[in-house]
């Protein structure tokens, strides 16, 4: 008797996924809500939430690739250096980070610009997995941008814009009145109990 194959688990439904898509949503508003801000000031066309902690810059959204819905998060760490000769060592350094990288985020380049990442499937998404991304995702850029700036921020000015560049100004997340002095790396995100990004060379 020939084996037959077996057949792959089916993906979810249309319905499924945009029931997903609106549960993810809905979280990120929460959260932003519970931070300080107002979405319906914060959201683009697109429906991305734009945001800020300290220096950096970020957007949260949902999005479907390959049928299955997730949770992004991302934020711009800089612009590609206009030295060609540049690149090759910067995407080196990229590859060489996110190997040794404690944090759901990664570096990645779209375009002609570094961000900061993190996608989690959104089945089954919980506030606290929203905070946890934002933290990974915010802390990594916020380390990221001061290292690679440095090495490769300081040639002439980009060859081209950064493709679908974050607005220059958004309204920060405010603290709770009262809150103790923020460490390096750690930020709001701690009075949800989520622990703040450490560098790669930081001691445990």
């Amino acid at each position: 008797m020939a084996s037959q194959t077996p057949t792959p688990p089916a993906g979810p439904t249309p319905a499924e996924i945009a029931a997903h898509l609106a549960a993810a949503i809905t979280l990120i508003d929460g959260f932003l809500t519970r931070v300080g801000l107002d979405p319906a000031t914060i959201t683009d066309p697109q429906g991305w939430r734009h945001f800020s902690v300290g220096s950096a810059r970020g957007r949260a959204g949902a999005v479907v690739i390959n049928g299955v819905p997730f949770l992004r998060i991302e934020a711009p760490v800089m612009s590609l250096p206009s030295d060609r000769e540049l690149i090759l060592p910067l995407m080196r350094e990229l590859l060489e980070l996110n190997h040794s990288l404690p944090s759901s985020g990664a570096l990645s380049i779209q375009n002609e610009t570094v961000h900061a990442l993190l996608m989690w499937p959104a089945a089954g998404l919980r506030e606290a997995d929203v905070a946890h991304c934002m933290q990974s995702v915010i802390g990594l850029a916020d380390w990221a941008d001061d290292r690679l700036i440095a090495t490769y921020g300081g040639t002439t000015t980009p060859r081209i814009p950064p493709d679908e560049p974050l607005p220059r100004v958004v309204p920060p997340m405010q603290r709770p009145p009262g809150s103790p002095p923020e460490e390096p790396g750690q930020g709001l995100y701690a009075r949800l109990g989520m622990p703040g990004f450490r560098p790669p060379d930081s001691e445990s």
